[in-house]
């Protein structure tokens, strides 16, 4: 459950009405959820590393400017022998970067060799109200 004060929303007025907004909220944010569609990318299965899932919504292919074709053709999955691969890095940034490591991690675990993942953050320094970058 991503909402967790789901109890204080509905413990007052229209209860059905607000409970129905937030079950679909919370299958909205579920859906968008940056870990859960990594993790149903990547599997490893008999030795190797899958990538890519052949239900995927994801159509199309690269045209050699760059845009997308609508074909309707498919994404193929790629298939890594893991016994032909020395090391495997994680690498990423931006909004949902952590998310998506740690789906990475929790399917790789100790295949991964080194990762680094950088994000975007805005701290304050204590009693001084001044910005900085981390």
């Amino acid at each position: 459950m991503i909402i967790k004060n789901m109890e204080a929303f509905t413990s007052q007025g229209n209860f059905r009405g607000r409970k129905a907004v937030l079950d679909i909220i919370e299958v909205g944010l579920h859906a968008a959820d940056p870990y859960e569609n990594t993790k149903k990318l990547f599997r490893i299965q008999d030795g190797k590393l899958i990538v890519g899932h052949p239900t995927s919504q994801l159509t199309g292919r690269r045209e050699s400017d760059g845009r997308l074709s609508q074909d309707g053709s498919r994404q193929e999955q790629l298939v890594f022998d893991l016994s032909r691969v020395g090391n495997i890095y994680v690498v990423g940034g931006g909004k949902a970067a952590q998310r998506m490591a740690k789906a990475m991690k929790d399917v790789l675990g100790s295949l991964i060799t080194e990762g680094h993942i950088n994000e975007h953050a805005m701290l304050y320094a204590q009693n001084s109200g001044s910005r900085f970058q981390e």
